[in-house]
């Protein structure tokens, strides 16, 4: 579902703040991890720990505290609208995939 544009948005003012899922140290309680490629962002490696299927939350309770400062640190990443542009530039072109590029350009909101 796409909606009507904001006036004076841009893909740079709606870029989102990284994620990253969740893990704990095997056997610690009450302590939740950012994980990274291969650990924790505070360098617990990943044998160490279980991941779970939800994100990490840096600004929740259990969140451990280097893991939400390099999470808090961490680049932003485009938004929907802005992934949605980024595809459409690779498809074959047209009216449809030209008004929806216009349309996004705009600040139309995706409902994904």
């Amino acid at each position: 579902m796409i909606h009507g544009p904001d006036n004076g948005w841009y893909f740079a003012t709606a870029r989102e703040a990284a994620r990253f899922g969740a893990g704990r140290l095997g056997g610690v309680t009450g302590v939740e991890h950012a994980m990274a490629g291969s650990g924790t962002l505070c360098g617990v490696p990943e044998r160490e720990v279980t991941r779970y299927r939800h994100l990490f939350d840096p600004a929740g309770p259990q969140a451990c505290p280097r893991c939400r400062e390099k999470a808090e640190a961490a680049p932003t990443q485009p938004c929907a609208q802005e992934r949605l542009h980024n595809a459409l530039q690779a498809a074959a072109p047209g009216e449809a995939r030209d008004d929806l590029l216009a349309a996004l350009r705009r600040g139309a909101r995706v409902g994904l």
